[in-house]
């Protein structure tokens, strides 16, 4: 164990200190399966990721799609090009 007294996340000899075999982990040769409420958490949690990433992935395009309309818009004299989509200041 490390013990980091400045919490910088490095090992620094004059600063921190170590403590060698201060813990000691042992585990069952066979784990408990995890509990049923854990188990739908997780699912839940995983869902949710690929909600994100799918809505991650259809954006992108969408950006593409507006990106190339813009560019022909303002060849065609239709539209003026601009930065849409700087941050609201």
């Amino acid at each position: 164990m490390v013990f980091d007294t400045c919490q910088d996340g490095v090992f620094q000899a004059e600063d921190d200190a170590v403590f060698a075999r201060v813990i000691k982990a042992e585990t069952p040769g066979e784990l408990p399966p995890p509990d049923a409420a854990l188990t739908s958490l997780k699912q839940s949690a995983y869902e949710e990721y690929e909600s994100w990433k799918t809505t991650r992935q259809v954006m992108n395009r969408v950006w593409k799609f507006v990106q190339k309309a813009l560019k022909n818009g303002c060849k065609a004299g239709n539209l003026k090009y601009g930065n849409y989509f700087s941050p609201i200041q």
